[in-house]
């Protein structure tokens, strides 16, 4: 213990002296040093690292907010996707519901010429056409020639009208005549009726190109 005693007051010793050996400006300057350089040390190795890690962290943690955040907006958006499309499905369900398919066609056309003479009427020709051919359905005209009154004719086309399938009158001529129990009407009526197909025929025609 006397050892290290007497080695530390010869280090003092040998500092005062030069210490002693040095001027003024070399002491100021020391001095400046000595309160300076812990300063820097402690910057250099353990403050501006930190500050740079924790600047690292803070961009990260606004990149996550942002990236959260896109998230949130793609999420609420699936939801509003996913609840427009499950109203899609359901109206192509009610639309596919009234659109007769093709093993219904000839029961509806048989329909119609029933619903005219039930109303009353004497069905002189009944005429299916050509299908015309649309995006995702086609429609199919049909042409009714019947005669009889007035009153049987509005309540025949009220008739079609009520169907559950979709039937709609495209034309109508009326030639009235006289008859022996007073005036009788001669009318060709020409339907539409739509038969769904899912066929996007502009999509057909791109392949094609």
């Amino acid at each position: 213990m006397s050892l290290l005693k007497e080695n530390l007051l010869k280090l003092k010793t040998w500092i005062e002296q030069q210490l002693k050996s040095i001027g003024k400006k070399e002491k100021v300057f020391l001095c400046i040093i000595s309160l300076f350089l812990p300063v820097f040390l402690y910057s250099y190795w353990y403050f501006w690292p930190k500050y740079r890690k924790i600047e690292e962290l803070s961009i990260e943690i606004v990149n996550l907010k942002e990236e959260i955040n896109k998230y949130k907006k793609l999420s609420q958006k699936k939801i509003l996707l996913e609840k427009k499309l499950k109203e899609r499905k359901i109206f192509l369900k009610k639309i596919i519901a009234i659109l007769p398919n093709e093993r219904e066609l000839p029961e509806l056309l048989s329909n119609v010429s029933e619903k005219a003479i039930r109303s009353g009427l004497e069905v002189i020709s009944f005429t299916p056409r050509k299908e015309i051919v649309r995006n995702y359905y086609n429609i199919i005209p049909f042409d009714i020639e019947v005669k009889g009154g007035f009153q049987e004719l509005i309540l025949f086309l009220d008739k079609i009208e009520s169907l559950t399938r979709i039937i709609t009158l495209n034309n109508l001529f009326i030639k009235i005549s006289k008859a022996k129990d007073g005036v009788s009407l001669y009318s060709k009526c020409t339907f539409y009726t739509y038969r769904y197909t899912g066929k996007n025929l502009n999509s057909s025609n791109e392949k094609k190109k």
